[in-house]
Parts: structure tokens; C-alpha cells; sequence
């Protein structure tokens, strides 16, 4: 079986730092290498309403022997929707019909994003709930290392109990390096290209899986210790240049 991680964050997500918290301090670069040293062969870094992330990580995908699927999380008004093996930007706010029919057009794969989390918007975190019964979604995001097993469990449900023709996703949603590969979806040993990853999706053929839950405290205190490390690279210490 193969192991990837389709929803990943660096920071390309931080929006000249408007989305807050928490902040994202990972390169692209940073990401892939953990997702390495982790044992995953597909990863796709889905950064809130850009693909610069997803373009740079394509670049390194050759040298670390991974499989880097074009993406990015979109911020519809209805709820955040993973598109995959887009190339062109879609712009966010769009009702998520719009934003679905625009992945569409350029023949990607739209995924619900966590559809249950309820989060006030200001946390920029909705999910579309009940509404992944009536829109044409190739997927569901059904588990989630940062969500409850509860809230997990709806996302199985109503795929499962509603018979809904969706494939099943895992992932880690990682802001930070520490939960990369805690969701993971699993796919056949035939994968091996970019369009196999999205075929499989389109088929259906994908399994999802929790390794291991993040814990919430931990997710907040890690991405402050990575933002401060952050700042230190990139701001402090180029104040004081070794000798």
C-alpha cells in the first residue's frame, strides 16, 4: 500500500499573515522532506486560496521521489474545498457550486474539507456540513487528524449511510511539521504518477485513515514555537551577522 497526505499547509497559507492563528512557518521544501522521513509517497500542499506552495513543492518532487498532486484549499462562502490537479488559481468567496464547477473546468477533483468542523469564521475554518449530500463533490475529507473521532464519524456516516458516491479521504491538515502523516489516505501499490493519485480518487479507490490524533493544545503550542523560530531565522538573526 501507499501512504500520502493530501492536506498540507506551509506558509503560502499565511495570507501576509491575516490568518492567524494559527500562523504557518514550514517551507514547502521543509514539508516534503518530514513527509519523507515519515514514509509517505503522495503529499499535496493545500494552502488557503493559492497554489505557490503546491508550485514550488512540484519543483522538489523529483529529487525527494515523492508525489506531489497540484492543490490548494479554497474558501468558499459555503465552506473550505480541497481542489486537486488544478493549475489555475480559482478565487475564494465563491458559493461552493461556483467554486466546484470551476475546479471542474480545468478537470480537477473537488474534495470537502473537513465538512463538519463548526468554527466561528473569523478562525477561517467552516465546513460545508450538510450540503456535501447536494453538491457534486468527487470526495469527502473523512478523517481528519485534528478533528474529534466524532466528528470524524459523521463524515463516514454520511458517506457510508447515505450511500453517496464519494471517495473516502484522510489527512493530517498539518500547520506544523510535528502532525504531517497523522491522516493518511492509502491507495493500491499501482499508483505511481500524478494522474494515478487523481484517477484513484475519481474511482473511488482510496481508503482513509487516522495514524494518530493531534492533540489540540499541542497545535497551538507548536505553531507558536515555529513562528517564533521563524522570526528568529528570518528577522533576528539577520541582525547579526557571524563574523
Amino acid at each position: 500500500m501507499i501512504y500520502g497526505d493530501l492536506h498540507l499547509h506551509s506558509v503560502y497559507s499565511n495570507s501576509y499573515l491575516r490568518n492567524l492563528p494559527p500562523w504557518v512557518a514550514s517551507t514547502p521544501a521543509e514539508i516534503l522532506a518530514k513527509a519523507k522521513e515519515r514514509g509517505l509517497k503522495v503529499v499535496a500542499i493545500t494552502d488557503h486560496d493559492t497554489l505557490k506552495g503546491s508550485q514550488e513543492a512540484q519543483k522538489l518532487a523529483k529529487k525527494l521521489a515523492l508525489i506531489v498532486v497540484p492543490a490548494c484549499e479554497i474558501t468558499s462562502k459555503d465552506g473550505h474545498i480541497l481542489a486537486y490537479g488544478i493549475e489555475k488559481e480559482i478565487s475564494k468567496k465563491l458559493s461552493a457550486w461556483e467554486t466546484i464547477e470551476k475546479i471542474h473546468e480545468q478537470g480537477g477533483l473537488a474534495v470537502a474539507a473537513h465538512p463538519f468542523r463548526a468554527r466561528p469564521p473569523i478562525f477561517n475554518g467552516i465546513g460545508l456540513g450538510k450540503l456535501i449530500y447536494k453538491l457534486p463533490l468527487d470526495g469527502v475529507e473523512t478523517c481528519h487528524a485534528g478533528m474529534s473521532k466524532q466528528v470524524n464519524q459523521q463524515a463516514v456516516e454520511a458517506v457510508e449511510e447515505k450511500k453517496l458516491n464519494l471517495a473516502k479521504l484522510g489527512s493530517s491538515d498539518a500547520h506544523t511539521l510535528d502532525f504531517i502523516g497523522f491522516g493518511v489516505t492509502v491507495f493500491n501499490d499501482q499508483v505511481k504518477t500524478v494522474d494515478d493519485v487523481l484517477e484513484a480518487i475519481r474511482k473511488r479507490q482510496t481508503e482513509a485513515r487516522v495514524v494518530k490524533y493531534e492533540p489540540f493544545w499541542q497545535k497551538y503550542l507548536f505553531s507558536f514555537r515555529d513562528q517564533f523560530n521563524f522570526f528568529q531565522r528570518n528577522f533576528i538573526l539577520p541582525l547579526f551577522p557571524s563574523r
